[in-house]
C-alpha cells in the first residue's frame, strides 16, 4: 500500500485496526474525507485518537465529562445528606411543618391563658370587671393570625420538599 494512493475505508480499516463500519463513522462525522490519501487520513484518525485521549473529543467526550461532573455532584449532595443524619442535623420538611403546626396550636393555647390570667390579676387588684370579649377579639385575632402564619409556613415547607 502507498501511502499517498487516494484511501479506501477497508484498506484503511486495515491499516489501522478498526472497521470498515469505525472508519465509515469519521467520514460520516467529517474527520476523514473521501478522495483524501492514506497519509491524510492517517494524519487526521491520529489527531483525533490524541484529542480524545486528552478529552478534547467533541461533543460525546464533553457530554462525558459534563456526566460525570453531575455525577460527583449528586454522590457529593448525597453524601453530606448522609453525613448531616449522621450527626443529627438533618430534618425533614414533614417534621418541619409538624413542629410548625405544634408550636402554633401551643402559642394560641398560651397566649389565651396568658391574657385570661392577666385580666384576673388586674380586675383582682383594682376591684373592676373587664370585657372579656374586647380582650378575646384583641388577643384570639392575634393568636389565630399567628397560628394561620405556622400553618401556611409549615405546608410551605412541606411542599417544597
Amino acid at each position: 500500500m502507498n501511502l499517498n494512493d487516494q484511501a479506501t475505508q477497508t484498506a484503511f480499516g486495515e491499516l489501522v485496526g478498526a472497521s470498515q463500519q469505525a472508519v465509515s463513522k469519521h467520514v460520516k462525522s467529517g474527520t476523514l474525507e473521501l478522495g483524501e490519501t492514506y497519509a491524510t487520513w492517517l494524519k487526521k484518525y491520529c489527531a483525533k485518537i490524541r484529542d480524545e485521549a486528552a478529552g478534547r473529543g467533541g461533543s460525546e467526550q464533553e457530554s462525558l465529562a459534563r456526566a460525570k461532573i453531575d455525577e460527583a455532584g449528586v454522590k457529593t449532595a448525597l453524601g453530606r445528606l448522609e453525613y448531616n443524619k449522621k450527626l443529627g442535623e438533618l430534618v425533614l420538611a414533614s417534621e418541619v411543618e409538624i413542629a410548625l403546626n405544634d408550636w402554633a396550636g401551643y402559642s394560641n393555647r398560651e397566649y389565651k391563658s396568658g391574657s385570661e390570667k392577666l385580666i384576673q390579676k388586674i380586675e383582682g387588684e383594682h376591684r373592676i370587671v373587664i370585657d372579656r370579649e374586647m380582650v378575646t377579639e384583641i388577643v384570639g385575632a392575634t393568636a389565630e393570625r399567628i397560628q394561620s402564619y405556622a400553618e401556611k409556613l409549615g405546608e410551605a415547607i412541606g411542599e417544597g420538599s
